[in-house]
């Protein structure tokens, strides 16, 4: 065997243990992006509903349009993401846990941004890129685990 075949050999066989992993992680980007971008447009789907068509207070329309946005980002990143096999039982709390610390870390972002007399435009860049990256993280080890 010449050096040249093993070496094609390894390149390939390189290759091939790679390429499951890399389209793998391309398609929990693809899809993190897709549902992400469903909830957010649920978001303001719920709250516009809530707000101009029911007539109800900003808070209320808020809760209408945070619960939509939960739902589905719940099921499409447990159905499309992640995969999830395991129960609801198992992954529904963590989940809310995992909102309800997202939405502290949000609120602790903005404090501080304010604290910090940082023009607000900065503290929606901050939020939303950092919660997104910081939800993939908890969701991918913690919430859908296997």
């Amino acid at each position: 065997m010449s050096f040249a075949s093993s070496k094609a050999r390894f390149i390939l066989s390189t290759r091939r243990r790679y390429s499951g992993r890399v389209e793998m992680w391309v398609r929990t980007f693809g899809w993190f992006g897709v549902v992400g971008v469903c909830s957010s447009l649920l978001y303001a789907f719920g709250m516009t509903v809530g707000a101009t068509w029911l007539g109800l207070p900003a808070q209320a329309a808020n809760v209408l349009g945070f619960t939509l946005s939960a739902l589905c980002s719940y099921f499409g990143h447990r159905r499309l993401t992640f995969r999830a096999e395991n129960r609801h039982r198992e992954s529904a709390p963590k989940f809310l846990l995992q909102v309800m610390l997202g939405y502290m870390l949000s609120s602790a972002l903005t404090a501080l941004c304010s604290y910090f007399d940082v023009y607000y435009v900065f503290n929606i860049i901050i939020v939303i890129v950092f919660l997104p990256a910081f939800n993939f993280i908890v969701f991918k080890f913690w919430v859908f685990s296997k």
